[in-house]
């Protein structure tokens, strides 16, 4: 399954991750702990990266800046 191309909206981010950790609490969300997972839940909530795009309202950072999130 394909994913839509993400866009950064209001007050939002686009951060192009270059690593990502998964956490056992993602592991128990993908084993259905937590309910059944949709197919465009993407694990890896702890990544780090550059910013690809910011949306309006968004001051403090730059296309390309490092980030965690």
């Amino acid at each position: 399954m394909e994913a839509p191309t993400p866009q950064a909206g209001p007050r939002e981010v686009l951060v192009r991750v270059a690593y990502a950790g998964v956490n056992y609490a993602e592991v128990q969300h993908r084993l259905g702990d937590f309910g059944p997972p949709s197919p465009l839940d993407i694990p890896g909530m702890d990544a780090s990266g550059h910013v690809a795009a910011l949306g309006e309202d968004v001051s403090g950072l730059a296309v390309g800046d490092p980030v965690a999130v």
